[in-house]
C-alpha cells in the first residue's frame, strides 16, 4: 500500500500505520499544519533540515529534497510519539 504524493493522504497512511486506526480531521488538520510549517522553516534554513537528516545510521538519498524529506521526518516524529503508538504494560 503506498502512501501517495498529497500531504493529507500522507498524514492517513502514516497515521493507520502506526496507530491501527483512521485519522480524525482534526488530527489531519494539526499535522498537516505541522507539516507546511516545518517544510517551510526547513525551506528557509536549508542547515538545519540537513543537520537533522544527519542523525541516523543511514545516509539520506541526496535526490530527495531536504526540507521536504526533513519536514515528513518531523511529522513521523509526532506520530512514533503519540501514546497511542506506544506500547505501555
Amino acid at each position: 500500500m503506498r502512501a501517495g504524493s498529497e500531504p493529507v493522504a500522507r498524514i492517513r497512511h502514516g497515521f493507520r500505520r502506526v496507530t491501527g486506526r483512521l485519522p480524525q480531521e482534526d488530527e489531519i488538520e494539526m499535522l498537516e499544519k505541522h507539516y507546511r510549517r516545518w517544510r517551510d522553516e526547513y525551506r528557509d534554513n536549508p542547515a538545519v533540515a540537513l543537520q537533522l537528516l544527519a542523525v541516523g545510521e543511514a545516509p539520506r538519498d541526496p535526490t530527495l529534497d531536504a526540507a521536504e524529506l526533513a519536514a515528513w521526518t518531523s511529522v513521523a516524529s509526532v506520530l512514533l510519539n503519540l501514546d497511542e503508538t506506544i506500547s505501555k504494560e
